[in-house]
């Protein structure tokens, strides 16, 4: 088994906000995958053209649903210690229900396989996804769970591969606050956004960006977009300490 860190979910706007103290590193999903090792490569290579395309065919038809049923005997531990919406069919929740730990999906052989003649859900890739409902610490407490009971039972499964997946965990109440004391300094003044030139302006939809010189249509600014914009003022670095309080 193989367990990775993928951090190519953080974008740069991320990176600063966790820099500038607006967020914390977090959790976006856990992604598990059958992955074929070196050697097993290798001989598909040397052994591949000695089969007539019908038997080459049957053959990829039977690893195929070889390897979901491996992949499946994961996530079927998994969903016996963690409650993983949309798994259980059976289980009549919702999506903004706070009493799921993770919520599963994977692909049907319709989508990844579709003349194989197999059906249902292909199990040999899948992603866990963290509720949101929950704070950081519970996600990973949830994300350590999952990968002890990995590593008890799958340790030794050497085309076990698993991605955490990271996110920014945002501290709204803290980027809040940062906007309120911004807006006075960015309204209807001269400021960047997106390499573009102009203001922002306050209507009655909320605030947008004008570029220089549009006379009709703006860029609706969220909270991320208004704080971004104050960053790029001239005297948004001596201000820094104070997000960090």
């Amino acid at each position: 088994m193989r367990v990775w860190h993928d951090s190519s979910y953080l974008s740069d706007l991320d990176r600063q906000l966790m820099a500038r103290g607006f967020a914390q590193e977090g959790y976006h999903s856990l992604r598990f995958s059958y992955v074929y090792t070196p050697e097993e490569r290798e001989v598909t290579r040397q052994t591949m053209h000695t089969f007539s395309p019908e038997a080459w065919h049957q053959l990829c038809v039977q690893d195929a649903a070889h390897r979901s049923t491996l992949m499946h005997t994961v996530i079927e531990e998994i969903s016996k210690q963690l409650l993983c919406y949309q798994y259980g069919k059976e289980k009549n929740l919702r999506f903004d229900d706070p009493s799921w730990e993770l919520f599963f999906w994977c692909n049907d052989f319709y989508s990844t396989y579709r003349d194989s003649g197999l059906i249902g859900r292909d199990y040999s890739y899948f992603t866990l996804g963290f509720n949101r409902k929950h704070d950081l610490t519970k996600q990973r407490e949830v994300c350590c769970k999952v990968l002890q009971l990995l590593d008890a039972k799958f340790a030794d499964w050497p085309n076990l591969d698993v991605a955490i997946q990271h996110s920014a965990y945002l501290d709204s109440v803290k980027i809040q606050s940062a906007v309120n004391a911004a807006i006075p300094a960015i309204l209807e003044l001269p400021c960047q956004y997106a390499g573009m030139t102009g203001k922002v302006v306050k209507t009655t939809k909320g605030y947008f960006f004008k570029k220089k010189y549009a006379r009709k249509y703006g860029y609706r600014l969220d909270d991320l977009g208004l704080l971004e914009i104050s960053w790029s003022l001239p005297d948004a670095e001596p201000n820094l300490e104070v997000c960090h309080v």
